[in-house]
């Protein structure tokens, strides 16, 4: 097994290219999964993974510096936070696909035609409601497509797919729609990845910073700079966790409507009927 702080150092001295150290890594990650506790992991979704970490990878390589901890412990601890990312984008996704099924898959097919709901957003229908509602299969394949629009960031080319087949779309419509989103979204979503990154470095720092104050040997005066360093990230961590958790991740329903070049309205109404009956299929 190749050791990956041996391979640094000869990254460092300029004996190998950093595309043969990325490879090296990648290799290892693939061939010794359990080393980076991916043992657990389907090959299939190790390699998935894999792809996944290669801005991790890169940061890692890049900004490496000699604080004490070795470069292999350094790369580890990006990758598990990268793997951690990777099992939230999952877990998300997954929520989104079974939140879609439950709505679609009901043993009667949804009407065939979107119809106006301009004048729905008013109190839910009253009465007999077995022909509406997640039970009653009385969803519009419309309402559906808002959905999905509005959860853009965790729909995968597969899941879209089915997706495009279920609403009796092409394809190539859907992903169309998606990019409009997309682009509509752009500059939120480089703030909102931009954010992320950053909440991720500081908390690997906060670790590293952790781990060198557990050294025994460690004198008092490098103690309380580490100290002192270790308080205004955690100052920093604090903020960019705000920001973050204010930013609006799904796309709005005015920016729905105007992809689809529809009214707001349409859409408001819509989202509404379908989280009606997201709470009436749980009472």
């Amino acid at each position: 097994m190749e050791d990956l702080d041996v391979l640094y150092r000869q990254y460092q001295e300029g004996k190998i290219e950093r595309s043969s150290l990325e490879r090296s890594i990648f290799s290892l990650l693939c061939t010794y999964p359990a080393r980076f506790r991916l043992a657990h992991m389907s090959q299939e979704d190790r390699l998935d993974l894999v792809s996944e970490l290669f801005p991790y990878v890169r940061r890692a390589i890049e900004q490496y510096k000699e604080v004490g901890s070795s470069f292999s412990a350094y790369l580890y601890s990006w990758i598990q936070w990268g793997v951690k990312g990777y099992h939230r984008t999952e877990k998300k996704g997954k929520t989104m696909e079974e939140l879609y099924w439950k709505l679609t898959c009901e043993t009667e097919p949804m009407v065939a035609e979107p119809v106006a709901l301009e004048e729905e957003t008013g109190d839910p229908p009253q009465g007999d409601t077995s022909g509406t509602g997640f039970q009653g299969k009385r969803l519009n394949k419309q309402h559906i497509l808002f959905l999905v629009l509005k959860c853009y960031r965790y729909i995968s080319d597969d899941f879209a797919r089915r997706i495009a087949q279920r609403l009796g779309m092409k394809e190539e419509a859907l992903f169309s729609l998606i990019e409009k989103v997309k682009k509509v979204r752009e500059r939120h979503d480089i703030w909102i990845d931009t954010l992320t990154e950053r909440k991720q470095r500081y908390t690997l720092r906060i670790l590293l910073l952790k781990r060198e104050l557990a050294h025994p040997d460690l004198s008092e005066h490098k103690r309380k700079i580490i100290e002192e360093r270790l308080a205004k990230l955690e100052q920093r961590l604090k903020a960019v966790t705000r920001r973050c958790q204010s930013l609006r991740t799904s796309a709005s329903n005015n920016e729905v409507a105007q992809v689809l070049g529809i009214p707001k309205g349409t859409v408001d109404s819509g989202c509404y009927l379908l989280k009606w009956q997201w709470k009436r299929f749980h009472e």
